[in-house]
């Protein structure tokens, strides 16, 4: 098809399902990015003006462009990031850049209302005002992120934010987790001695917020180094691990029939988070997320699988 009848096909569809009328500008600038596909030359005979053939892969790609600008995904790092994760074959570095932009951007963005200068590294707590104002600037978790009745307390909260930012107190995470189990009375499993491949968030989460110029091992360090293989293999689970996690849960509630209805709260919650990180700065970080702990364990992401078998089991026998 020619770009008139491409515009006309999309305008048509776009306009009425998500209200985007695409400009042939528009177009031209998708395409100038490597968004979308542009034509094929064809057909030249001597003397005559050469015709230009849209392939429908382009259609296509317009339209899940304009899907994603009504669904709020705006920015063109954004865009390109979430067609890289959707399957599209785009340039490796320019998708790690795009993501390594977007994280910078969404990292500065979470610490911005932090005012109060109490650095983790330190081993000393904060004062109690401190500890206020830390608590305050940093706000209050979403409620549909976490299971009904629960709020994080206080100095769970500040443990967490030092290991987040300067990757020290892990155990944190720890007491965050065994926290949310005994809250849904999972309580045997939350006392549980557990080791590290039974906590991959440790190495996933540990550092997650820190700049490069406060801590080595930054997630931003992350992005830069990691390679194809290892971001492909990082979009490749994350694809599956929402399944995995339901499935798993299924059975164990299929296996502990008296701990169905705990384990139903958290699956409730799961499947709340995994729809906050299907897109902008969650579905961001969620990706780093992974692509940190892949790094971290140096193996381009072959250890997730089998964090994933282990946390099964463990969960599946609890001592």
């Amino acid at each position: 098809m020619d770009r008139k009848h491409l515009l006309d096909r999309v305008n048509e569809f776009a306009g009425q399902r998500y209200g985007i009328r695409v400009t042939p500008r528009g177009l031209r600038h998708w395409v100038a990015k490597k968004l979308v596909p542009g034509p094929k030359a064809h057909g030249r005979q001597r003397g005559q003006t050469q015709d230009r053939d849209w392939p429908l892969l382009s259609y296509r790609r317009v339209l899940q462009i304009c899907r994603m600008k009504k669904n709020g995904t705006k920015r063109l790092n954004e865009i390109r990031i979430a067609l890289w994760m959707n399957g599209a074959d785009l340039s490796f570095e320019q998708v790690r850049k795009a993501l390594y932009s977007e994280f910078r951007r969404a990292r500065k963005l979470a610490l911005r209302p932090i005012t109060y200068t109490w650095d983790a590294r330190t081993n000393t707590s904060p004062t109690p005002r401190g500890k206020a104002t830390l608590l305050r600037e940093m706000g209050t978790p979403s409620p549909t992120l976490l299971p009904d009745g629960y709020s994080i307390p206080g100095e769970r909260m500040v443990r967490a934010y030092g290991a987040f930012r300067y990757g020290v107190g892990n155990n944190a995470f720890r007491s965050l987790l065994a926290d949310l189990l005994r809250h849904v009375g999972l309580t045997e499993w939350a006392t549980q001695d557990f080791d590290e491949t039974t906590h991959p968030h440790e190495l996933q989460l540990s550092g997650l917020a820190g700049s490069p110029d406060e801590i080595n091992d930054a997630a931003e360090e992350s992005i830069k180094n990691a390679d194809a293989e290892t971001f492909a293999a990082v979009r490749d689970w994350i694809r599956v691990f929402p399944r995995l996690v339901q499935d798993s849960l299924a059975r164990l509630s299929a296996m502990s029939p008296e701990n169905s209805y705990h384990l139903g709260m958290l699956s409730e919650s799961f499947t709340q988070v995994d729809t906050v990180t299907q897109s902008g700065a969650w579905r961001t970080a969620w990706f780093v997320i992974f692509l940190n702990h892949a790094q971290r364990c140096g193996d381009k992401g072959l250890s997730l699988t089998r964090l994933q078998q282990t946390a099964t089991a463990n969960l599946a026998s609890p001592s």
